[in-house]
């Protein structure tokens, strides 16, 4: 049997391929020319960047990552006109008021003789601003009974007044040479005024005179009586006179009474309550009480000075702490502390002290008269540094 050829076909597509018609064919083009002009839209506006990218990978060290504000020399002064400038030029001046602000205050207490005259007054303030002084304190009123200043006050003697200056013209001149004005006087240690509108302010023996706290030809001094409503009147007068003429606080000393001995209780002052605590308290207040409201229309605040030594100590009766027994009323005023520095005064001792009085009367403001006789400058700058930063006012000499 004769074998026949069979011829086999080959195709031109694949079994895997459907043969696309031509509307298809022409559709697709279409879709690849839309996809290429996207890719070159893309590439252009990306392209560049990327080029650029990858061109300055190596130099970014030359340029700052993050912006920092400018330093106050950064400043242009010819374009403070411009809106920019002038905001960036108060930022960098508000840190600087602001520690102004916050300066401690340190005020510098001038002798008693620096009130002779405008000139003596005006040197001495030349000397004190050379130490860095923020606040200036006069006495105007010392322990003899003394007016320092030319006051204005009816019915006190000439003779009590030894100033040429008044008080207003003294805080002038104070706070023109850039200081604020401040005040002492002393206040029951006087012993040399006796009435006041026709009324006793000194104590009276009960058999009639004057009463003296030793024998007055053995320097014996008179004091003023706070149980009687006369004295009261006096000081506050005075407050209000000083505070009124432009002085911001004002310090009142010598609020004690004095050493009284047996024939005192007994005898001499029999008709006062000079025995009993709780009259003794209240009769202090009094005075402090009307000192407050006298200074109070000038916004003036009142000052209690009185010893560390007597501070601490356990009895309090007859010293210049005694007034602390009304803690309540306290705090309406300041605490002026003279304070002495230990023979190994240091900055962790001084903070102690400062930690003490803090648990002691909590919530009370404090200011320290520093005596710095006989210590060293090493001891009183670690003395000075921790009351500063406690945020004390220190009054030196």
């Amino acid at each position: 049997m004769k074998n026949k050829k069979i011829k086999i076909k080959h195709r031109k597509y694949s079994l895997y391929q459907r043969k696309r018609s031509k509307s298809r064919k022409v559709l697709t083009v279409l879709l690849m020319v839309v996809l290429v002009a996207g890719l070159c839209v893309l590439g252009y506006g990306l392209g560049r960047p990327l080029v650029n990218y990858f061109q300055n990978r190596g130099n970014e060290s030359q340029t700052s990552s993050a912006w920092t504000p400018p330093s106050s020399a950064e400043i242009n002064p010819s374009a403070e006109g411009t809106s920019d400038n002038k905001s960036t030029a108060e930022a960098t001046k508000e840190p600087t008021q602001e520690a102004q602000e916050q300066k401690p205050v340190s005020a510098f207490i001038l002798p008693e003789s620096a009130l002779a005259s405008s000139d003596t007054l005006n040197s001495a303030l030349a000397a004190a601003k050379n130490g860095g002084y923020t606040d200036i304190t006069v006495t105007l009123k010392d322990d003899i009974g003394s007016f320092l200043y030319k006051t204005g006050i009816d019915g006190i003697p000439e003779t009590q007044i030894t100033g040429s200056l008044t008080a207003k013209q003294i805080a002038d001149i104070i706070t023109k040479a850039g200081f604020t004005p401040r005040a002492r006087i002393s206040t029951l240690l006087d012993r040399t005024s006796q009435a006041f509108g026709g009324e006793n302010v000194c104590y009276m023996i009960a058999d009639g005179g004057i009463w003296h706290d030793y024998y007055v030809d053995k320097g014996g001094k008179s004091w003023l009586d706070p149980f009687e409503d006369a004295t009261a009147k006096y000081l506050s007068a005075i407050t209000t006179e000083i505070s009124g003429a432009g002085f911001k606080s004002v310090i009142l000393a010598n609020m004690r009474y004095p050493a009284f001995n047996q024939q005192d209780y007994t005898n001499f002052l029999r008709q006062l309550n000079i025995s009993d605590d709780a009259a003794r308290l209240e009769a202090l207040w009094n005075i402090a009480d009307a000192c407050i409201a006298a200074a109070k229309p000038s916004g003036a605040e009142i000052s209690i000075e009185l010893s560390s030594a007597d501070l601490l100590a356990d009895e309090k009766a007859l010293t210049s702490a005694e007034i602390t027994g009304n803690k309540a009323k306290l705090k309406n005023t300041v605490l002026l502390i003279d304070y002495t520095p230990e023979d190994n005064a240091n900055y962790a001792s001084t903070k102690a002290f400062i930690g003490k009085l803090s648990v002691m009367y909590s919530g009370q403001s404090f200011a320290v008269r520093l005596q710095t006789a006989g210590f060293s400058a090493d001891a009183l700058a670690d003395v000075r540094r921790a009351f500063t930063d406690s945020g004390i006012t220190i009054l030196s000499e």
